[in-house]
């Protein structure tokens, strides 16, 4: 179906490209006289497609060789819903937890090995958005997040990690059980920085270490 409009009296060639810009309808017929003008609409811009990320699923275990042992290790693929991270995990030794309090979500891998030592990896999102800097400074001064650390801090290191904005490795002065040592992880995920603890007694590293490392090796964030 065509719309019909007549315009009498002398018309201008710019009256009709202005008649023409305004089309909406499939097809308008203008009488302009006794010439009739057909305008069709201009094709809509397109914007061009972005390109998606794909994010391809990771393999439910890995192999790894362990470097103390130089046997083949079986890795289990950490993945839940509302974890902002997956990494791999060692299938024996170590127990993962998950908890969201006010200061943000935590999840850690215990030990289990039933030594009765505190060794464990954590990996923290603080509720509150704090940059990458602040949480250096606050590690190097024992202050905000690691005010009861009681941490001797050396770094911060360079770091393989790709996810990884600094390295450090600290240890905890001397107590009635013994000194404890690790490594802390810096990261920013959407823009707020969140870290990644390896910690365990001194005496425990060449067992502890090794396995527990795996965690932020293989750390991916999404």
């Amino acid at each position: 179906m065509m719309t019909k409009l007549i315009i009498s009296g002398p018309i201008f060639s710019g009256i009709v490209a202005l008649l023409c810009s305004a089309v909406t309808l499939p097809l308008v017929t203008w009488g302009l006289g006794n010439r009739a003008i057909a305008c069709l609409p201009s094709s809509p811009k397109v914007s061009p497609a972005r390109p998606v990320a794909v994010s391809r699923p990771r393999p439910a275990t890995q192999t790894v060789k362990d470097q103390r042992t130089q046997q083949n290790l079986l890795l289990k693929l950490y993945d839940k819903a509302g974890i902002p991270f997956t990494t791999y995990v060692p299938p024996a030794g170590l127990a993962a937890q998950e908890v969201r309090t006010p200061q943000g979500l935590e999840v850690r891998f215990r030990d289990t090995t039933g030594e009765g030592k505190v060794a464990y990896v954590q990996v923290m999102f603080p509720a509150q958005k704090i940059s990458t800097g602040q949480l250096f400074r606050d590690a190097l001064n024992n202050q905000g997040m690691f005010k009861d650390q009681q941490w001797k801090i050396v770094g911060p290191q360079k770091t393989p990690l790709t996810w990884a904005k600094a390295r450090f490795e600290f240890e905890k002065p001397f107590t009635a059980q013994q000194n404890t040592m690790g490594t802390l992880y810096v990261g920013e995920h959407r823009g707020k920085g969140f870290y990644v603890i390896v910690t365990y007694p001194a005496d425990y590293g060449d067992g502890f270490a090794p396995r527990a490392n795996l965690i932020p090796k293989y750390f991916e964030l999404r």
